[in-house]
């Protein structure tokens, strides 16, 4: 029941290999084309009456493979009922003129087709004639013969077909010219019961009789569409779910994907099932987005990969292809969320390291300020209190009085240096609210104590940061500051402070000597504790200097944070100016 449909093409032409056998199987039914004309001048009216009820019999056709154009119709019981009723060369004649299909009448269709239908359906027909021409087998057994030898003469010529066209390898032809067994044993039962039924109507009734099957050829051409529409419907579901497995199975193992490298590989083979592709060069899937030119391109959703696709393959469902890549783009996104993670853990591990060890330095310098600045008057009043007992002993008023006045003014120095190393502590807790504040004591300070000209630009600073962003902008400020005073030799210093969008925005610049942020010696960790800090913010520290010409430093950080930063904690300057030899570049 299967024949080739001829169909538009879609090259300028048939491959060279079945033009060949087109021309081979031609050059047959050419050589017995004379005879097999005469044979139906013999019996012309017969001739015609099978030509016109094969011709008819033919436009009864649904598609069976549509991807490759092949449908299947109500011709064949016809077409083995012409082979038991007519000789060998009639039947040639009258299935090699019959209508293959309506479609061979419109124009564009490619004639190379339309001559291999005809001749392999004539052939066909006048090779099972020649196998029961002069056997006595009767009517149903030699009908029954017919059915095999037609279709598997018809299968042959398909596979042929498909395989010359290269619209599939050679097995996959045969599979889609050949139906499974089930399938086949009722297709085998219904094309004889028609042709058997075609062959005693029109030899023990009438020829005529043979009008009377119309209406059962047409319901049974009303069957046989039922019956594909539902055959299409199960294979598509069937396919559909196959589908879905597939980008289940995908979604299932890009969970457990290392890296991007293992999520391509595990994503490829469902590509191209899912393209259909056979050949693996026709779905690549590029990381870097470096794609050939002839391929299609697919974007993967939130990366710069690409799935190319060549544009030959025949993608019924681009939509699962697409579902495909979501997928993949969601697993690489995990994977760079992942190493970023990891990276902000390792970066934050050294930042604790470094502040760890800062603060182990401020509480060393608070020690020896103490030991320096408070103990000495504390140890001189002790000593001159000795004194003064030793003066009331021998009952030397003046000596006393003296002594006494030594002791008050060395307590009193003690009591105003430990106030300056309390006050220094005190610097260092910073409250909500307290960024501006703590900035103008900063650099009203370096007026007062260093005779240094800072200007403070907020005017454009409208607040609403979070107390972990407070807090990094005051210590950062304030260091940088701090920093200036000590190392840049600079008259002039402006602080900007201000609020672009969701992000704040601090610049110290001053008009020092500036130094090369490249050439930062070791055991100078301020910089790189600065920059850590920002990097955890998710905000951005940039250093522009060079020497000779003044310092710049930018920190931008959004304005909220969800979690606290690492504070260091310390003196007031926070990163300690011989840690950091900056001089923050003229306004």
């Amino acid at each position: 029941m299967t024949g080739v449909a001829a169909q538009q093409p879609r090259s300028p032409g048939p491959p060279w290999p079945y033009r060949i056998a087109t021309l081979g199987v031609s050059a047959v039914v050419m050589f017995l084309l004379p005879d097999a004309l005469a044979a139906a001048a013999q019996r012309p009216v017969e001739a015609i009456f099978w030509l016109a009820i094969t011709s008819i019999s033919s436009l009864m056709s649904v598609a069976s493979v549509p991807k490759l154009d092949v449908e299947a119709s109500l011709r064949t019981p016809v077409s083995i009922a012409s082979v038991m009723v007519l000789d060998p060369l009639t039947a040639l004649l009258v299935n090699l003129l019959a209508l293959v299909s309506i479609r061979e009448l419109r124009p564009g269709v490619s004639r190379w087709k339309i001559v291999y239908n005809h001749v392999q359906i004539g052939l066909a027909a006048y090779g099972a004639a020649i196998v029961l021409d002069g056997r006595s087998l009767g009517v149903v057994a030699g009908t029954l013969l017919a059915v095999p030898l037609f279709d598997v003469a018809n299968i042959v010529a398909l596979t042929i077909h498909i395989w010359l066209n290269r619209q599939a390898p050679l097995r996959q032809a045969i599979q889609y010219a050949a139906m499974p067994f089930p399938l086949f044993a009722t297709n085998y039962v219904f094309i004889g019961l028609l042709a058997l039924l075609m062959v005693v109507l029109y030899q023990m009734v009438s020829p005529w009789s043979i009008v009377l099957l119309a209406v059962p050829l047409w319901l049974g051409y009303a069957a046989l569409r039922s019956a594909k529409a539902a055959s299409d419907r199960a294979d598509e579901l069937a396919e559909r779910v196959r589908e879905l497995e597939v980008l289940h199975d995908l979604g299932t193992a890009l969970l457990s994907s290392r890296d991007p490298a293992h999520a391509a590989e595990i994503a490829l083979p469902a590509l191209r099932e899912i393209s259909g592709a056979e050949d693996p060069a026709d779905v690549v899937l590029a990381l870097d987005g470096d794609l050939p030119e002839h391929l299609d391109r697919r974007p993967v959703p939130g990366t710069r990969a690409l799935v190319g696709l060549a544009s030959e393959l025949d993608i019924e469902r681009i939509a699962e292809v697409d579902t495909a890549c979501n997928s993949v783009g969601l697993a690489l996104q995990r994977l760079t969320v992942e190493e970023e993670l990891r990276a902000s853990q390792r970066a934050e591990a050294e930042l604790a390291e470094g502040i760890l060890a800062e603060g182990s330095a401020a509480r060393s310098r608070v020690a020896q300020r103490v030991h320096d600045d408070v103990l000495p008057y504390l140890a001189a009043a002790a000593i001159q209190a000795e004194n003064v007992i030793t003066a009331v002993g021998i009952g030397n008023v003046e000596l006393t009085t003296k002594l006494a006045s030594i002791v008050r003014d060395a307590v009193a120095d003690g009591i105003s240096a430990l106030r300056e190393v309390l006050d220094d502590l005190q610097r260092q807790t910073i409250v909500p609210g307290d960024l501006l504040p703590s900035v103008r004591r900063a650099a009203e300070q370096a007026r007062v104590e260093h005779g240094l000209d800072v200007e403070l630009d907020a005017d454009e600073f409208a607040g609403g940061l979070s107390h972990p962003v407070e807090i990094l902008l005051t210590e950062t400020v304030t260091g940088l500051l701090s920093n200036v005073v000590r190392h840049a030799h600079a008259s002039r210093v402006t602080i900007r402070l201000r609020t672009v969008g969701s992000m704040a925005v601090a610049e110290v610049c001053d008009d020092g000597i500036g130094f090369d942020p490249d050439g930062v010696g070791a055991g100078h960790h301020g910089l790189a504790l600065m920059r850590q800090r920002a990097a955890l913010a998710k905000g951005e520290f940039a250093v522009n200097s060079r020497p000779g010409e003044g310092t710049a430093i930018r920190l931008e950080v959004p304005l909220r944070t969800a979690s606290p930063l690492p504070v260091l904690t310390g003196p007031a300057t926070t990163v300690p100016a011989d840690d950091l030899p900056l001089s923050p570049v003229p306004a």
